[in-house]
Parts: structure tokens; sequence; C-alpha cells
């Protein structure tokens, strides 16, 4: 599996995005990324080859990173979070704020 930090970006990708995905492409990423299973326990659960496990995880990460090249709503998420933490005083309205995001 790739480092915690691409592990982390794929997840908040699947969040915003997972439902642009196929209902097949979404739980073969979830078994792999949210579950850590291997190609070969997704496989064997699925009844799908290990390359089909591969290949799909490989088309849907470059999905997520199209969406995210066009749309930016990962980007934009985590730039609110930082302003919102630079917020000083009123600390209802970080609250507020962090719960909308």
């Amino acid at each position: 599996m790739s480092s915690i930090k691409d592990v982390l970006y794929i997840n908040s990708l699947l969040d915003i995005y997972g439902d642009l995905l196929t209902a097949n492409q979404i739980k073969i990423m979830r078994m792999y990324y949210e579950f850590n299973l291997s190609f070969g326990e997704i496989a064997d659960e699925l009844s799908i080859s290990r390359a089909a496990v591969n290949d799909t995880i490989k088309k849907s990460i470059i999905l997520l990173n199209k969406y995210e090249n066009c749309l930016n709503l990962l980007q934009k998420r985590n730039k609110l979070h930082e302003l919102c933490d630079k917020i000083d005083g009123n600390d209802n309205v970080k609250k507020e704020i962090k719960e909308v995001l």
C-alpha cells in the first residue's frame, strides 16, 4: 500500500468525489483504502482477478485526481480549515464553521 499521506489523500478524495465513481469502483476503493485489504483478499471476496482489482484502483485514482484538478474542492476545503484555525476569539463561530465543513 502507499504511504499514510497518500492513503489519507485518497480517502479525502473518496469522501468528496466518491459518489462520482461506479458502485464497483467505490466498493473496491473502500476495501483497499479504508479496510486495508490486499488485492488478493479483494479479488477473492468479489470473485475477480487481482489484475482487475489493480486496474480498478488505478483507474479510480486517475478519475479522483481528475475531478480534484478540475474542481479543487479538497484544496478549497483544506484552505477553509486553515482559515478557520486562524480565527481568534469566538469559539462558537469556529465550531459552526467546522460543522459546515
